[in-house]
């Protein structure tokens, strides 16, 4: 309830100034006559019409858009006017409301054009001068600081829109450079991993191979000799012993260097288990 009120509390201030207008400027105007004088009278009929007439068109103008507001206010403008000629200048403020009224309509005025209606409170009317100004300088600030509102609300508005606009487009070209940097350092992991692998597989091709097969050759000749030369070919065989032995410490040592190290090999178990857990449901960073 609280909300709404805040929400429309210019319509309902309008509306409240509205009444009290219309009711001081028919008091001003029929206040010293009696009701019999007020039935004999025709005027009297006509004016209360033309008021019920001008507020029914001020409370409908709320309904409709911009341009036709501006319509309807021409239209209560006339009325303002008929009820200038049937009842006299207390029906001058109305001219003045009416006059905020279509400046509410547009927006950035600028202050003389809020100031500009006051003039109409220097009219002569059976209202004093002092009540008058009351009136119309009070509607003079309740306008000027409706716009002033509005005015700074759009422009905060617009200020936000852009604020919100730059950091989404920040947060946006972070993403992208974050997702850049992550393929970037997916490639070069993937590459390195490759050219480990490829030297590995070099490595164990050389070292292998080449005791593999200088064993292969020795073994060979061991089987010739070892029939006419059974010393040499002990030695020959022993020989091959001491290098597949040699080979394969070399081997361990090459395959102890590319093993991961055991903090490396934890912080890995952990990644994959935040990726897990996240996968599940249960947001997890390392």
């Amino acid at each position: 309830m609280n909300e709404r009120i805040k929400e429309n509390y210019f319509v309902i201030v309008r509306l409240i100034m509205l009444i009290m207008t219309c009711v001081c400027c028919v008091v001003t105007a029929y206040g010293e006559h009696t009701v019999s004088e007020l039935d004999k009278s025709g005027t009297s009929v006509k004016v209360f019409l033309f008021v019920s007439l001008y507020m029914a068109g001020v409370a409908i103008k709320e309904l409709m858009p911009p341009v036709k507001k501006r319509i309807i206010l021409a239209g209560t403008s006339c009325v303002a006017i008929c009820l200038i000629v049937f009842g006299g200048n207390s029906f001058l403020l109305l001219l003045a409301f009416n006059a905020y009224e279509i400046m509410c309509t547009f927006q950035g005025l600028k202050v003389p054009w809020y100031i500009l209606p006051v003039v109409i409170a220097f009219v002569d009317s059976p209202m004093t001068l002092m009540l008058r100004l009351v009136f119309v300088i009070f509607m003079c600030i309740v306008y000027m600081q409706h716009s002033y509102i509005v005015r700074s609300y759009k422009k905060r508005m617009m200020e936000d829109t852009v604020l919100e606009q730059g950091l989404k487009r920040d947060l946006k070209e972070q993403e992208y450079a974050a997702k850049a940097e992550l393929r970037r350092n997916m490639l070069q992991a993937e590459n390195q991993i490759l050219e480990e692998r490829a030297s590995l597989s070099q490595t164990l091709h050389d070292k292998l191979g080449h005791n593999i097969n200088g064993s292969v050759y020795q073994l060979e000749g061991a089987k010739l000799v070892m029939d006419k030369d059974p010393g040499k070919a002990k030695s020959m065989i022993q020989a091959v012993i001491d290098q597949l032995r040699t080979g394969m410490d070399e081997i361990r040592l090459i395959l102890r260097k590319e093993r991961p190290k055991k903090k490396e090999f934890a912080l890995l178990q952990l990644n994959k288990l935040c990726e897990d857990s996240t996968e599940r449901g249960v947001p997890s960073n390392l």
